[in-house]
């Protein structure tokens, strides 16, 4: 992980999806989704995963930069990273 960290500083220009510096970023059909992975340690659980998920809604600025940046990773559209828990935020 860590393939999106500074990135939006690295072009010089603030791209909404990328602030916080996500863990990954992704693409589905209504939204680009970033996820900002975390452990968290349960006394009866142990360890676990929980990712905080950003649904950035699409719009042609939004996927022009997610082509544009992300143009070459082997999977187009990205892929989620699994976790055990996750918390969703949506932004229009």
């Amino acid at each position: 992980m860590g393939k999106f960290k500074g990135l939006a500083k690295g072009v010089g220009f603030g791209i909404d999806f990328l602030e916080g510096d996500p863990d990954n970023v992704y693409r589905t059909k209504h939204y680009i989704v970033a996820q900002h992975i975390s452990l968290a340690y349960d006394e009866a659980a142990g360890a676990v995963s929980v990712s905080e998920d950003y649904y950035y809604e699409r719009n042609t600025a939004r996927d022009d930069d997610f082509d544009y940046l992300l143009m070459d990773m082997r999977v187009a559209e990205g892929r989620r990273v699994p976790t055990q828990s996750y918390v969703r935020t949506y932004v229009r």
